[in-house]
């Protein structure tokens, strides 16, 4: 199971995926819990028809996806109670990604849970491992900053209460309450 679906309750939820892509991990919450009703954003309209014929073969009816920018969610305030993005937010700026962290926490119940995946270089060296000297050749240019990132600042400078920030070879999980 991913890192992200065993950190979500097993119990009847509104969870929202930003950056749903293929959908690997939204399916797998759905499968996990049919209780939860999973609703998946991605800005390519190409990989969301894609992501829901493979829903629609799955026969799941607890999830959903639409095409949708990060930076202007369309949701209610305080819609879900769990919001997680997986390696999405290292694909954007800076700015665009402070903009969708605070979309997010509109969409976000108070209390709720918000959740991160990405790229981080854990080394207390700074020495980069091979694997996040080659994201250089394919990410955005701005990836040499980001794996570098202050997670538990940022969040907190956005209202967050961060939680919780597990570092792996070449990523990192943050988990904050809204």
């Amino acid at each position: 199971m991913s890192r992200i679906v065993d950190r979500i309750p097993n119990k009847k939820m509104k969870v929202l995926e930003v950056g749903v892509g293929g959908g690997r991990i939204a399916i797998e919450l759905a499968k996990k819990n049919s209780l939860n009703e999973v609703i998946g954003v991605d800005v390519s309209k190409a990989k969301v028809a894609k992501t829901r014929n493979k829903i629609n073969r799955k026969g799941l009816k607890n999830i959903h996806i639409y095409a949708m920018d990060g930076t202007r969610l369309d949701f209610d305030e305080g819609e879900f109670d769990v919001v997680y993005v997986s390696h999405m937010l290292h694909e954007v700026p800076f700015e665009e990604m402070i903009k969708v962290i605070q979309n997010i926490k509109n969409a976000l119940k108070k209390g709720g849970l918000f959740l991160i995946h990405d790229y981080a270089n854990n080394d207390t060296a700074r020495k980069e491992s091979l694997f996040l000297k080659l994201t250089r050749l394919y990410e955005p240019e701005h990836i040499k900053e980001f794996i570098y990132y202050d997670w538990l600042l940022i969040l907190d400078n956005a209202g967050f209460q961060p939680s919780a920030l597990d570092k792996y070879k070449d990523s990192v999980l943050v988990s904050a309450l809204r």
